[in-house]
């Protein structure tokens, strides 16, 4: 298991994350989600013992990641800034890391590229962006991880690899139990495959649930009124955002939904209705709005 302790690092006197805490769970995919810059990277830098922390600690097992080099063994990264060797042919890195890496398993890479379908023979630097990918996550679960570590996996992928990714990796949970952290900017993607969500802004978490709490947890609603909408709509507890089209109000919440259903049926309304919220309707939400701000947002009208 992953844990992240108290974690700070700073790079050129810049904070990059600040207080991070959270631990992995077991068989189980976690999605890191956050805008450009929120130390998304840096965090599976750091989870894969590529960085050293300034302070605080990232732990597997219990054994410091970037102090145990055995560790690396059962910890797998995977990036879009792959540093392979760009003369190399994707054989030769097949064989690099069969040395290297006590487990890697060929077997299973040449079994994947029956999927991705990337030519042996073929130099790095020769391939597009997308392959590359695809050479970095073949090797990436051919080392046979415990805990894979991914960031942007699809980058470059046709939607039809993505599909064939999400498969494999939900195999991997599945079958070998394995550990799966993926950051990425597609967020219904994540959607579609992970069990966790942490959401990051300016380098520290603002939430760290499961993807089931956190979509009970923010929710929308449509309410059709009979006629204007009502002044204080924005004051009922537990509505963070209003956006209105003529007589029609979309209320999201975050809160008590009893509470809101009470103030409604005190108004003069037509009819009310939830409304499926998917991950990046969330992630927008909160991270436009802010945990210690929720209370504090009043109507606005479109």
């Amino acid at each position: 298991m992953l844990t992240v302790k108290q974690l700070h690092k700073t790079i050129v006197g810049r904070p990059i994350l600040t207080n991070i805490h959270f631990e992995s769970h077991p068989a189980s995919i976690t999605g890191i989600i956050g805008e450009n810059g929120a130390g998304k990277t840096t965090l599976l830098k750091l989870a894969s013992g590529i960085l050293r922390p300034t302070s605080g600690a990232v732990l597997y097992n219990g054994i410091d990641v970037f102090a145990n080099h055995e560790i690396r063994h059962d910890i797998a990264f995977v990036t879009e800034e792959a540093d392979f060797f760009k003369y190399a042919r994707v054989k030769d890195i097949v064989n690099f890391m069969n040395d290297v890496y006590n487990r890697f398993d060929e077997q299973h890479f040449h079994m994947l590229n029956q999927t991705f379908q990337i030519p042996l023979d073929t130099k790095i630097q020769q391939l597009s962006k997308g392959m590359r990918m695809k050479v970095s996550l073949m090797v990436g679960l051919a080392i046979r991880p415990k805990l894979l570590l991914l960031d942007e996996p699809t980058t470059g992928l046709d939607p039809m690899s993505r599909k064939s990714l999400f498969k494999i990796l939900l195999d991997e949970v599945a079958q070998h139990k394995t550990s799966i952290i993926i950051s990425s900017h597609l967020l219904n993607d994540l959607e579609q495959i992970c069990d966790h969500i942490i959401m990051i802004r300016d380098g520290q978490i603002i939430s760290n649930a499961s993807l089931e709490s956190l979509k009970s947890s923010i929710r929308q609603i449509q309410v059709c009124f009979k006629d204007l909408i009502p002044a204080g709509l924005g004051e009922i507890p537990g509505v963070i955002n209003i956006k209105t089209i003529g007589r029609v109000a979309y209320l999201t919440l975050n809160g008590d939904m009893n509470q809101v259903t009470e103030a409604l049926e005190s108004m003069d309304i037509l009819f009310w209705e939830p409304i499926d919220l998917k991950l990046e309707d969330i992630f927008i939400t909160t991270n436009k709005v802010g945990e210690t701000d929720v209370k504090n947002i009043k109507a606005s009208a479109v």
